[in-house]
């Protein structure tokens, strides 16, 4: 009974001083602000969908979208799918620091952020051919 008091005792203490997510402190690095709440689907969409990237792709669908340029149109919906498919990359293939970040439950499932960069990305192509069409000056 005293070696297994013992071992369990010796376990409880190696787990302690272990180096694991919760002690590195990932999420400080990976999410400054971070509340300590796992992330869901809304809160990693809007994480995502409000990076600097993903502000910059904002701006350029709405310039696309009035501009009307059917090559703009092009670049920004193939950025947007880039975009989508660098967020479905990491997702299926952690490294790192993201497969701690997700042990610790900063980094959420990015399902919700991939599916508005492929909407927006499509929206902006069909804006081009099935949107409004502009009314040229006399």
């Amino acid at each position: 009974m005293k070696t297994i008091l013992k071992t369990s005792l010796v376990g409880v203490m190696a787990l302690c001083v272990a180096e694991t997510a919760a002690f590195a402190n990932v999420c400080t690095e990976l999410r400054p602000g971070w509340s300590g709440e796992a992330n869901g689907l809304v809160g990693e969409a809007f994480n995502l969908v409000f990076s600097p990237g993903g502000v910059v792709l904002l701006i350029m669908v709405a310039l696309a979208m009035r501009l009307r340029n059917l090559w703009f149109s092009v670049v920004i919906s193939a950025c947007a799918a880039l975009l989508a498919a660098i967020n479905v990359y990491t997702r299926f293939n952690p490294v790192g620091i993201d497969v701690e970040g997700r042990r610790e439950g900063c980094i959420g499932e990015p399902g919700l952020a991939i599916a508005i960069f492929v909407l927006l990305a499509v929206a902006t192509l069909c804006w081009q051919f099935f949107g409004p069409k502009r009314k040229s000056l006399p």
